[in-house]
């Protein structure tokens, strides 16, 4: 009797949904812990519900920007190739998702940032305070709309200001495979040099040179006091020249 009472015991379960004691009627088949059918669907619900929060998890390098669509025209067509803002963004960003506002109220655009900030201190440009360089843009070939990202993507509210982009938008659009509107190319920097002078050969001047030197100083001096003098013709002698 007591074999047979333990038995029975292991294969009772408490239901809070039922609010009584159930024995599976095959407990090969669901297992002993879980006796009726909807515990199995609550535990798949519980690990849907973890993989979709894992999804969620923003990421470090992606951030998304609401912009007008006449001010994202100037970066396309490269009016201003760079992003200002009032605030510094992490230099883990690499990329802005730029969020396009109402009517459209989509996220359309793609654009690589420079992580070197360079703050603007003059008072004739905007009057920002932090200018990011736009290394490339990307134009996504389906844009996402704030419908689509509600529904699919557990976005709550249009992007109103600076927040990371959920790793489940990076896994589902992937902006490597977007279309390029223009990239700036990674020349190499011309170094320029200054030109060095041309090398001289240097000789040792020796005794021979400096002798040899002065008897030709001494040569022209001899030559100079011994040559023809010019001296001034008096009016005899112009009389004497005419006869």
């Amino acid at each position: 009797m007591l074999v047979a009472h333990l038995r029975v015991k292991r294969h009772q379960h408490v239901c809070p949904r039922h609010h009584g004691i159930h024995r599976p009627s095959a407990p090969s088949a669901q297992g002993a812990g879980f006796p009726c059918s909807h515990h199995i669907n609550d535990t798949e619900n519980l690990l849907i519900t973890t993989t979709t929060l894992q999804s969620m998890i923003p990421s470090q390098t992606d951030v998304i920007v609401p912009m007008t669509l006449d001010y994202m025209d100037q970066l396309i067509t490269r009016q201003k190739p760079y992003e200002c803002r009032r605030y510094r963004i992490s230099p883990s960003v690499k990329r802005i998702w730029f969020y396009l506002t109402a009517p459209h109220s989509c996220i359309a655009y793609i654009c690589e940032i420079d992580p070197i900030t360079a703050r603007n201190d003059s008072p004739s440009m905007e009057e920002t305070s932090f200018s990011y360089t736009l290394k490339s843009v990307w134009r996504i070939w389906k844009s996402l709309g704030l419908r689509e990202m509600k529904k699919n993507y557990g976005l709550k509210v249009a992007p109103r200001g600076l927040m990371y982009v959920p790793t489940c938008i990076l896994d589902a659009v992937p902006w490597r495979e977007q279309q390029c509107l223009w990239k700036l190319e990674n020349k190499p920097r011309r170094v320029v040099t200054t030109p060095q002078p041309k090398p001289t050969l240097k000789r040792k001047v020796t005794r021979e040179d400096s002798l040899s030197f002065i008897d030709g100083v001494h040569h022209k001096l001899l030559k100079m006091e011994h040559g023809p003098r010019i001296t001034r013709m008096t009016s005899d002698d112009r009389m004497d020249v005419d006869s």
